[in-house]
């Protein structure tokens, strides 16, 4: 049985071409922006680093220190970054006066986030092969897998490889403190 609708399908007539008009009612800037997005790979990420570390939810109270250390600018830079990224539980194990104080400290605050940056795309390690990096302060960040979880240096990596337009986070469950 044929469908019947309200009102006949009528097909829009052509529009001659203009300086700014494409054919078929089209500017050329939208012709422009779908070039540009056809160039773009669909499957990936479109939300830098900060970006999805909002969205994902576990990550309120790094935002709010990358912020405060103003390294926002950076982690919103081409990049690629892998930012080990402390999640809302690491910084509750701190007791909340120190906390409060951290969060206070720009400088501080920044030395702190700055090992927990590297100014590279790092993946998670694979099972008998620990890697290294260089954090930005300069620090060296060992990776590897003990006992079936991923860790860096003694923090356990608790969610791996979050995808972002300018690098990966690995969410960590704890801070990684200077030794």
């Amino acid at each position: 049985m044929k469908r019947q609708y309200a009102e006949p399908v009528l097909p829009t007539p052509p529009t001659a071409p203009t300086k700014d008009r494409l054919p078929g009612s089209q500017t050329h800037r939208d012709a422009q922006d779908r070039a540009d997005a056809a160039r773009l790979p669909r499957w990936g990420p479109k939300a830098t680093i900060l970006e999805a570390a909002a969205t994902s939810g576990r990550f309120k109270t790094f935002g709010r220190a990358v912020e405060t250390a103003h390294l926002d600018d950076m982690l919103n830079e081409k990049g690629p970054f892998t930012v080990f990224a402390p999640t809302d539980e690491a910084f509750a194990k701190m007791p909340s006066a120190d906390l409060r104080a951290l969060l206070a400290d720009s400088t501080r605050l920044r030395a702190l986030l700055s090992s927990h940056i590297v100014a590279s795309k790092v993946r998670a390690p694979r099972e008998q092969v620990p890697n290294t990096a260089s954090a930005i302060d300069g620090r060296t960040l060992t990776m590897s897998v003990r006992q079936g979880y991923y860790k860096v240096n003694d923090a356990q990596i608790v969610k791996t490889n979050l995808r972002a337009s300018n690098g990966v986070i690995h969410a960590i469950d704890s801070l990684l403190l200077p030794s």
